[in-house]
């Protein structure tokens, strides 16, 4: 099976971050990078802290950290548990997510290593419910296109959708992730995957109407 591929300020920004305390999980779509039909080269890291209220000095301890490798990293955007950086010079940057995960995972992470480094990686189940709650947020042509790969690989969407995403965002609403999803139709960004896209919301709507009450 191929593997995408890091680009190679998103290699060296992994690398930059391997050893940070405290540990961080993969997550995202590099999280997924074994899988077929990942857009490759990966550009963007999201990494997570489990258990973990809010981002504190995180943001600027990570790039602190990535500066002391010698990678320009600018903080972009910065939230209670959420926070953007970029890394590299222009085109060729990575974009690093930072994200502070109160609940913990629903499954226990993988093990994984990438040019010697070992790390541990969110499993596919815990990226859907992530996505999920993402995409039902904001429309995000990134986030659409993980997950047409978790549905074309055929994970348990409905279980993302009726259980895990409410367990990770209990106000988690699947109208809107439909109303973002449609949304995205429009985006240049995705046109080559409009098909994919109409039956994804295709599957959904059918999900939701299998749960109606009979009357």
């Amino acid at each position: 099976m191929s593997e995408a591929e890091l680009s190679p300020f998103a290699r060296q920004t992994l690398t930059g971050v391997a050893g940070f305390e405290p540990a961080w999980l993969l997550s995202g779509r590099a999280a997924l990078r074994r899988f077929p039909g990942v857009p490759s080269p990966i550009t963007r890291l999201d990494l997570v802290w489990r258990a973990r209220e809010l981002l504190g000095p995180l943001p600027q301890e990570i790039r602190q950290a990535l500066l002391e490798t010698g990678l320009p990293a600018t903080i972009l955007e910065m939230g209670t548990r959420v926070a953007w950086l970029t890394v590299g010079y222009g085109e060729d940057d990575c974009l690093l997510k930072l994200t502070a995960e109160p609940t913990p995972p629903l499954e226990p992470p993988w093990r994984a290593t990438l040019a010697g480094i070992p790390f541990e990686v969110e499993t596919p189940r815990d990226v859907l419910a992530a996505t999920l709650c993402s995409l039902e947020g904001q429309p995000d042509p990134w986030e659409c296109e993980n997950l047409l790969v978790l549905f074309q690989k055929r994970i348990d969407l409905e279980r993302g959708l009726m259980v895990d995403a409410l367990r990770r965002h209990p106000e988690f609403c699947t109208l809107r992730l439909i109303g973002n999803v449609a949304a995205l139709l429009r985006f240049e960004e995705v046109i080559e995957r409009r098909e994919a896209m109409e039956e994804l919301l295709r599957y959904i709507l059918k999900e939701i109407d299998c749960l109606r009450p009979i009357n």
